[in-house]
């Protein structure tokens, strides 16, 4: 049985408000009318109208999985022949994927404003590529918005087909050269000072490796704490440049192909007319 919110009044004007199960807003009506309680708004739980509105404040962000999810609802509302209004507001209204509603939703009012998707894709960079809007504008050029989105359905996901296969087949050697890392620290803090103490003392020459080592061993040794904490920096430095539109542009796998794709449709294709959404 359906749950409704109410909002309600005693006869001296006291506000209550709480919750109900029942068959239709009807129903809550007359219960609470037996109750002797006036209602004054009364709203299903599950309403796609309060459920919007919690979505309108959120910034669209989404992962790569979730923007090739994204761009295959897209083109399967396009090739059905659906109004693309249709297709986001049933995204928005009924779908699962917080991150993917949100998107839809921000779409849906910059669209229904007078907007082309792709000039409301631009609008938010950390949810669409630069690229990847600039394919949907070649689409739109040529009046194959439906052909351009297969297409990116398919290059997104060799895209996270190699970046499983790259991180897969880099994981040993990353850790051979940790443990290496390791093992060459550890002789230069403890080994070699107590080589070097047993070597001055038969008064050997040490070689000038010998004193670089230890130098570096007594570095760590000393500022551990600094050099932590800048390793810790520099991989956070890199981390947040990569996640940055600009940086997802330089480092996705098929960036330059993707741009000279779009460059080379918009030539070789005739410009059509302009493909309407709404």
């Amino acid at each position: 049985m359906p749950s409704f919110q109410y909002q309600a009044r005693t006869a001296q004007g006291k506000l209550i408000t709480g919750s109900l199960d029942a068959s239709s807003e009807l129903a809550v009506d007359d219960t609470l009318r037996a109750r002797g309680l006036f209602a004054t708004r009364i709203r299903a739980q599950n309403d796609p109208a309060s459920k919007i509105a919690a979505l309108r404040s959120a910034h669209p962000r989404l992962t790569p999985r979730d923007l090739t999810l994204f761009t295959m609802h897209l083109a399967s509302v396009l090739r059905s022949g659906l109004p693309l209004s249709t297709g986001l507001r049933n995204a928005a209204e009924e779908g699962t994927n917080q991150r993917l509603r949100v998107a839809a939703l921000a779409l849906l009012e910059r669209i229904e404003g007078g907007k082309l998707i792709s000039e409301a894709m631009a609008d938010f960079p950390d949810a669409f590529p630069e690229y990847y809007v600039n394919l949907i504008k070649a689409g739109e050029t040529v009046g194959h918005v439906d052909d351009v989105l297969f297409d990116l359905v398919g290059s997104l996901e060799w895209q996270q087909n190699l970046k499983a296969d790259v991180r897969q087949a880099a994981t040993y050697p990353i850790l051979l050269i940790c443990m290496l890392f390791a093992v060459a620290l550890g002789i230069a803090i403890f080994v070699m000072p107590r080589l070097v103490t047993a070597l001055s003392r038969s008064g050997m020459e040490l070689p000038q490796s010998a004193i670089v080592v230890v130098a570096f061993g007594e570095f760590i040794r000393t500022y551990w704490v600094q050099v932590i904490f800048g390793i810790a920096a520099l991989f956070a430095a890199v981390r947040l440049a990569v996640d940055t539109p600009r940086g997802r542009y330089v480092t996705m796998p098929s960036s330059s192909g993707c741009r000279s794709w779009a460059a080379s449709s918009g030539r070789s294709r005739s410009a059509g007319s302009r493909t309407t959404f709404a």
